[in-house]
């Protein structure tokens, strides 16, 4: 057993009793008591917050291996134009960057990961990571019917290589409107299961909503740099949004990530999906900055009531993949949000999005939820100078 207790500890979820004790069996929380019941002697105090273990609910870990390769500030339709023509890497770079990312996160804190993947090659590291991934095996074909069904079927085979490993927490997911066609859309409708959490990148830029209302778009140039010109598009004639009710792809949670341009009447249309199941919206606050360079309205997304959590995207489009950082972003921004409400959205809320609640999230007895130390001086607060320390 081990004992630990800190200048304050934050919980997330219900209350603690006055100088709270956190009783550790291994990685589980068995118990919470006070110093009255336990030896001074055997209490391990940090000076600092103590908080459950991060979740990092949007990432690409197989694209670690970009870091620094993509210039910032140049435009969504630019950004995927480099990922997507970026040149061939080595597999055994690619293996040792993914690597190094899972075990920076990690360190970082982070317990458990929305993990996006269109390969393989995230399989070995996820199996002997201390880390927690839900794999969303991620489709699409270029708004291209006549590629739908060679593409499913290409996407399929690495679902199933996901599933025959031995990994939990696996999906298959659209990646966006702007590059799912309908009949790719309505295959993947065919796969979800109860209990399953979707994901989808979403309202990224403006060019994504002048592409589905019929409008001239920085993305038909875009698909045909890549070979998919879009001659044949017949646009929806509506947005982002008003396309996903559409697509019936309906698992029991659904990520909306990015949101990006997001306005309220998006906002109103994604909480309509609450007739299927919860939807999350999900920010990268440091990709947007990186690509875009700008961040979305949060207070309307608070004010939407819909429950938010946070991810660090990948390595092309992030300087690093620590949760915290992601969060000192959004409060620099939006000062009105308090700490503690970020903490929910970076700990909690990613647990519950990702349907792991039970595990993760908050520090409740039972549950293996990782230990982190926010460290502070015990008379200030939480700041922007506060490091992050893993403590379990």
């Amino acid at each position: 057993m081990r004992f630990f207790t800190g200048s304050r500890i934050i919980p997330v979820n219900g209350d603690l009793p006055h100088q709270a004790i956190l009783v550790f069996d291994g990685d589980t929380l068995v118990d919470i008591t006070t110093p009255d019941h336990v030896p001074e002697q055997r209490v391990e105090t940090f000076q600092g917050t103590l908080i459950p273990g991060f979740v990092n609910a949007h990432c690409h870990l197989e694209l670690s291996y970009m870091k620094g390769k993509i210039e910032t500030g140049t435009g969504l339709t630019h950004f995927l134009q480099s990922v997507v023509t970026h040149p061939v890497v080595a597999e055994e770079d690619i293996l040792a960057a993914i690597e190094s990312a899972d075990q920076e996160m990690w360190e970082s804190g982070i317990v458990a990961v929305g993990d996006i993947s269109n390969r393989p090659v995230t399989i070995h590291t996820k199996l002997n990571s201390r880390i927690t991934y839900y794999t969303f095996v991620e489709m699409f074909d270029f708004l291209h019917p006549q590629h739908a069904d060679p593409y499913f079927d290409q996407y399929h085979r690495v679902f199933k290589r996901f599933v025959e490993s031995g990994l939990s927490h696996v999906t298959q997911v659209p990646h966006s409107p702007y590059t799912v066609s309908n009949q790719l859309s309505v295959k993947l409708a065919e796969t979800i299961k109860p209990g399953e959490t979707g994901s989808i990148h979403m309202l990224e830029s403006d060019e994504e909503v002048k592409l589905l209302t019929g409008n001239s778009s920085e993305y038909y140039d875009f698909f045909k740099s890549v070979g998919y010109e879009l001659d044949h598009y017949d646009p929806p004639g509506y947005g982002s949004m008003e396309w996903f009710l559409h697509s019936g792809y309906r698992p029991s949670r659904m990520l909306f990530v990015h949101n990006t341009i997001a306005q309220e009447k998006d906002l109103a249309l994604m909480k309509k999906y609450k007739a299927y199941g919860q939807p999350w919206l999900v920010t990268c606050p440091n990709a947007n900055l990186y690509i875009e360079s700008c961040l979305p309205d949060y207070g309307s997304w608070v004010k939407s009531g819909i429950p938010i959590c946070i991810g660090t995207d990948s390595y092309s489009s992030n300087h690093q993949l620590s949760i915290w950082n992601e969060i000192c972003t959004i409060k620099t921004g939006f000062k009105e949000i308090t700490w503690g409400e970020l903490i929910r959205w970076a700990t909690l809320h990613g647990a519950q999005a990702l349907g792991m609640e039970e595990r993760f999230g908050s520090l409740e007895i039972g549950k293996r939820p990782g230990l982190v130390l926010l460290e502070h001086h015990p008379d200030s607060r939480i700041d922007y100078h506060t490091a992050v320390r893993r403590i379990l």
